[in-house]
């Protein structure tokens, strides 16, 4: 999908929430951005927790970079789910994820 939006001429930037880095060298118009690098906390909640306070403002500031036309949540752990959710409506930008038919299972 991100390749066929980039050569449709969109900007495509992914927020990765557990990686540091993809290679992705082929396609250097895809741009890749770490939210959380280290997931390898003892303590999965911790990393939930790190991940909850930096959505928000990391997606803003992308969003005050590049205006952003839409967001897609390719996660599925709802409270990540519904922190992207939150964080893409309070910039008035459209969600769409796995569960979108499902609405009331991430709201």
């Amino acid at each position: 999908m991100a390749r066929g939006l980039s050569d449709d001429g969109h900007r495509v930037t992914f927020l990765l929430l557990a990686q540091s880095e993809i290679d992705l060298t082929d396609r250097p118009d895809i741009n890749w951005v770490t939210l959380v690098a280290d997931r390898q906390d003892p303590k999965p909640l911790a990393w939930r927790i790190r991940t909850h306070r930096s959505l928000g403002p990391t997606l803003a500031k992308l969003h005050a970079t590049y205006p952003i036309d839409a967001v897609f949540i390719v996660n599925p752990d709802p409270w990540i789910m519904r922190d992207c959710r939150n964080a893409a409506s309070r910039l008035r930008v459209p969600a769409y994820h796995e569960l979108t038919e499902f609405p009331d299972v991430v709201a």
